[in-house]
């Protein structure tokens, strides 16, 4: 494959993502899934993002520009479908997964971060469809997966992102503990998440919210000792003792509370 034939085909991908008939976005998004199966596409997007100069413009034919586009069809489409009985196709978060992992493959330059200028984008869109559909929903489920996996792990990532962001997807997961703490997977992986979003934190938080936050460590610590936890969630506890001083904080509040 050419380098303009590349350049066509991303172009391509762009127009059909970006257009107004359901068809064509159907089809841009199964173009790109066939496009991230090729080593060409992805050596032409790799020298793209970083021959980009730090002030310059983003273009389509580079990782971050190429992410804006995908986002903003994903946010149109889970959007749209939110609450009707056959939902959201699935298959959008997870190209979107697919991608974001691909993009910060370090095989091919040595370089993770290739999304950050449009890294906080990408935290917001998935807040928002989080928020919008809900922890529960398999939509929701893939939008956590993407952040607990790909995205709260890089702190290049994370140290873009606004701390309002933060709070607001804090407080989506302490709300979904505090309808469901039990010995699940489910559990476990939102405890998972929540311990990210404290370890990577931007910033500082809000002294009103640090202290929902504390209270709300405070309620649960003490439904958490009293479950038979699974290995893994007593490590994630383990690492949130160690890790974060709101949860020592609230520790500290329940051990006054019993004298």
């Amino acid at each position: 494959m050419s380098h303009d034939s590349i350049d066509t085909e991303i172009d391509l991908v762009h127009k059909q993502l970006s257009s107004s008939k359901i068809t064509q976005r159907k089809e841009g998004l199964k173009k790109l899934n066939v496009l991230l199966d090729s080593n060409e596409f992805l050596q032409a997007l790799d020298v793209n993002t970083l021959a980009t100069p730090a002030a310059g413009k983003i273009k389509v034919g580079t990782w971050p520009g190429l992410c804006v586009t995908l986002v903003e069809y994903a946010a149109i489409e889970v959007t749209a479908s939110v609450g009707k009985k056959k939902g959201p196709d699935t298959a959008i978060p997870k190209t979107l997964r697919r991608f974001v992992q691909i993009a910060d493959d370090d095989r091919r330059t040595g370089r993770k971060g290739m999304l950050a200028r449009k890294a906080a984008k990408l935290f917001v869109h998935a807040k928002d469809i989080i928020a919008k559909s809900s922890l529960a929903s398999s939509i929701g489920q893939e939008y956590s997966a993407l952040l607990r996996t790909h995205l709260l792990p890089v702190s290049q990532y994370c140290n873009v992102v606004s701390s309002v962001a933060f709070q607001e997807l804090l407080d989506l997961y302490m709300g979904k503990l505090e309808e469901q703490l039990d010995r699940t997977e489910d559990t476990f992986r939102h405890m998972s998440s929540l311990l990210l979003l404290l370890q990577q934190f931007p910033g500082d938080m809000e002294p009103l919210f640090q202290q929902d936050v504390v209270t709300f460590f405070a309620n649960q610590l003490p439904v958490i000792n009293q479950l038979r936890l699974s290995a893994k969630l007593l490590c994630c506890m383990s690492l949130m003792h160690a890790s974060s001083p709101i949860v020592f904080a609230a520790e500290q509040h329940v051990l006054c509370s019993r004298h």
